[in-house]
């Protein structure tokens, strides 16, 4: 009977979903710390969450054939190390980008308008009508600067073209020049971009390349009057380097949805005036959870079935080198 781990917490909705998309003749594992890792010993398949899952996983797996990741990011996977086992690696993109992408546009907002510290007053019977005045800002005529077009980004492009802004963004890889113009979009390197943008967001994956891609260097180049928000990966950020310049006032504010360990206790980020934050969120909208681990499972289905899996959804894919697996990813 095929086993499939279901690795890391999950809430009572999404492991219903889990449940009912488990065909009765799979067995499920549940294993909710890495203490328990040595239960998933004979396990077919695994749908993580934010467990990690290494080398130390990976030998004591012999039987493993597929790793689905709950999420986009995939930064807690050692999706080399899994390639080499030649194990396919699939994320959820696309799945929850407008959820993200709506979530990054409100923390800009809430940023601009000064909501979060005008809220508080409002709850000391501080009536602070015409205390922002100076510092509060309309997302029209702001130049936006994006890093990371992808999914998330593109998205959040195309809301802020309604809002009116400026958007510019920086990728690895420059998008074409149609696309580009249906986006509304200008490319720019790194440094220029961060130079000229009222706010920067974050969209880039959490990998080793991009680790404190935001850091004291990073920093000191952006507008003191800039906005930064991250709605990626915590690891992005150096959070040191982040609170040195929001405490200088060398950065205005800053929203964050992510943090480099979480939950970010103690974190001296959190007691700052000009910070606002919600705990990892961006992606947790009402059925999107339940949603994407259906959609883990049916690739687990679909890769068991020797049906197509769509190569964007594989994160290893080009490390692969089994010909078998290969053919079946389209």
């Amino acid at each position: 009977m095929p086993k499939v781990g279901l690795v890391g917490p999950y809430s009572p909705a999404m492991k219903e979903a889990f449940y009912d998309s488990l065909p009765q003749d799979y067995e499920a594992v549940e294993v909710t710390a890495t203490d328990d890792y040595k239960n998933l010993a004979d396990v077919d398949y695994i749908i993580n969450r934010t467990l990690p899952i290494d080398e130390t996983l990976l030998s004591i797996c012999p039987k493993l054939k597929f790793i689905a990741k709950y999420a986009v990011g995939f930064d807690n996977i050692d999706v080399a190390a899994a390639a080499q086992r030649n194990i396919p690696v699939t994320n959820c993109k696309g799945f929850n980008s407008d959820s993200v992408a709506e979530l990054t546009v409100a923390l800009m907002i809430d940023s601009c308008r000064n909501l979060y510290p005008m809220y508080l007053g409002l709850r000391e019977d501080n009536w602070m009508q015409d205390k922002f005045v100076n510092t509060s800002l309309t997302l029209r005529g702001q130049t936006v600067g994006i890093i990371g077009l992808g999914s998330v980004g593109s998205r959040v492009a195309k809301l802020l073209n309604a809002f009116g802004s400026k958007v510019v963004y920086y990728d690895v890889v420059r998008r074409s020049e149609q696309e580009e113009n249906e986006l509304n979009v200008s490319f720019l390197e790194l440094n220029d971009l961060l130079a000229v943008s009222d706010i920067v967001t974050l969209h880039c994956p959490g990998s080793a390349k991009n680790e404190h891609l935001i850091n004291r260097e990073t920093l000191a180049l952006m507008k003191p009057t800039a906005i930064l928000i991250n709605c990626s990966r915590g690891s992005v950020v150096d959070e040191e380097a982040l609170y040195e310049a929001l405490s200088a006032r060398k950065l205005d504010r800053a929203a964050l949805d992510v943090f480099e360990t979480e939950p970010p206790v103690g974190s001296e980020l959190l007691a700052l005036p000009n910070v606002i934050a919600s705990p990892h969120v961006g992606g947790t909208t009402r059925g999107l959870g339940a949603g994407m681990i259906r959609l883990c499972m049916q690739f687990i289905l679909d890769f068991a079935g020797h049906k197509p899996i769509p190569v964007q959804n594989v994160v290893n894919y080009t490390i692969l080198n089994d010909p078998a697996i290969l053919e079946v990813m389209e």
